[in-house]
Order: C-alpha cells, then structure tokens, then sequence
C-alpha cells in the first residue's frame, strides 16, 4: 500500500482534483502563497500535511553535517511534496523553500489518507 500511494502521488497532477481554485470549494483544502524565500516547512516541523504545487517553484532540501545545503529536487506545477507524511513520517527531515512566489495547495494528511482509501481499487 504504501508503495502505491507514493506512485499515485507523484505521478498524477493532483492540483485539478484538490485545489480549491479548481474546485470551487475549500472543505478542507486551504491554498497560500509564498514569497521567494520563505519556507513552507522546515526539518523537525510536525509533518501532518501534504503539499500540491500549483504555481511557482519548491525547492527541497536539507542540510548536510556541516551545516551546508544539499537540494534533492526542484519541484513545479502540479507537483506533490511532503507526501511521507502519508506514509508515516511524524516530523519533517527536510526543508521546502519558495524559489520564486509560490502558491500551495493543502490538504491533511488524514484527509488524504481517507481519499486514498475511499478510491482504492
């Protein structure tokens, strides 16, 4: 299961189901923008949300021993991040950074979760 959720989230262009721009409701979705720079989440935040790119740039990273960054991916639109907080992760271990203004689509995790399982074949 856990293997297929990871699939599912990063290879569909989720924006079009979960954003409320498309939708037209915000139930439980909340969309906010982010100036270049800012930081969605950063390491040892709670990791209770899921993220959908729906325009501008993420950058995810960490940082190494020494204290210098390491960037694991370049993310834009209709892309996922922070999805292993569906699969269990408790506190984030890297760092999502606006690289240009940003806007975000949220949705929780549990909500997510219960998505998930409600369209499970």
């Amino acid at each position: 299961m856990k293997d297929q959720a990871l699939w599912f989230l990063e290879n569909i262009d989720v924006t079009g189901i979960f954003c409320p721009k498309k939708l037209g409701s915000g139930a439980f979705h909340v969309d906010k923008r982010y100036r270049k720079g800012e930081y969605v989440y950063m390491p040892d935040d709670a990791a209770d949300k899921i993220f959908f790119l729906f325009d501008g740039r993420i950058k995810i990273g960490a940082y190494g021993d020494s204290g210098k960054e390491i960037t694991k991916a370049i993310l834009g639109r209709g892309e996922v991040f922070g999805e292993l907080a569906v699969l269990g992760e408790k506190t984030r271990r890297d760092f999502a950074q606006a690289m240009e203004d940003t806007t975000v689509c949220m949705i929780s995790a549990n909500e997510m979760k219960t998505l998930m399982q409600d369209h499970s074949t």
